[in-house]
C-alpha cells in the first residue's frame, strides 16, 4: 500500500528495502505501524503531528473502510442523540458521489449502520452541492427516496421522508448524476435519522 496523503510506506519486515506490505496485511498485524516509513519533511505531516493528531491512525483502526481509485463505499456509524441517529465522517471522505468525470474517478457511496427500523426521515446538513443529477437513499429491498441535487443547497438541512421504503439494518445513499459517467457530488456534514 502506498498512503500518498501522509508520504508514506509500510515495508514488510525482514523483506528487501522496497518490499511493501499490502492494506490486507498492515490491517492484519497490529505491529504495522512499526513497519511505517513516511516523509516527515511533508508540510502538511508535520501540521498534523504539531496539532496532536496522529496521521497513521487508521492502522490500528481494522474495519476502517479504505477507498481504492478514488471510489468506494463508506460505511457511517450511528451516534445516538436526542434528535436521533446522527451519522458524521470520522476520517473520511466529507462527500459522496463523483467529483470528477476522469476515467481514473469514481463514485463514493455512503452506508449507514445500524439504522433503527422505525426511522421515518433523513435530515442532511448539506454543506455543498455540485455538478447535477438526484441524491438517492435506498432500502435493500430496491426502494427508494430521492432529491434532485438542483433542490439541495449549501448551509441548509434538507430532509427526505423515508416512509416508503423498507428501512432495516442499513440504508445506502448515492448520487445518480444526470448523466453516465458525469459529475454530480454532496458535499455534508452530518445525516440525522428520525425516528417516528
Amino acid at each position: 500500500m502506498l498512503d500518498v496523503t501522509w508520504g508514506t510506506v509500510f515495508r514488510r519486515p525482514g523483506g528487501a528495502v522496497d518490499e511493501l506490505a499490502s492494506i490486507a496485511e498492515i490491517r492484519k498485524d497490529p505491529r504495522s505501524r512499526r513497519w511505517a516509513v513516511t516523509n516527515q519533511a511533508d508540510l502538511w505531516y508535520q501540521h498534523w503531528k504539531a496539532s496532536g493528531l496522529d496521521p497513521l491512525e487508521y492502522v490500528d483502526y481494522r474495519e476502517l473502510d479504505v477507498l481504492r481509485g478514488r471510489a468506494g463505499t463508506i460505511r457511517l456509524a450511528a451516534r445516538l442523540t436526542d434528535a436521533g441517529q446522527q451519522y458524521q465522517p470520522v476520517h473520511q471522505p466529507g462527500y459522496l458521489g463523483r467529483n470528477d468525470a476522469g476515467r481514473d474517478f469514481g463514485a463514493i457511496t455512503l452506508t449507514l449502520l445500524g439504522v433503527h427500523a422505525g426511522a421515518r426521515e433523513l435530515r442532511i446538513q448539506v454543506s455543498g452541492v455540485a455538478g447535477s443529477g438526484t441524491l438517492v437513499v435506498a432500502d435493500q429491498a430496491g426502494g427508494e427516496a430521492s432529491v434532485s441535487l438542483e433542490q439541495l443547497q449549501g448551509g441548509k438541512e434538507t430532509a427526505l421522508e423515508l416512509t416508503g421504503l423498507k428501512v432495516g439494518e442499513t440504508l445506502d445513499v448515492h448520487v445518480r448524476p444526470a448523466m453516465a459517467g458525469g459529475v454530480g457530488y454532496v458535499v455534508y456534514s452530518q445525516f440525522t435519522l428520525v425516528p417516528r
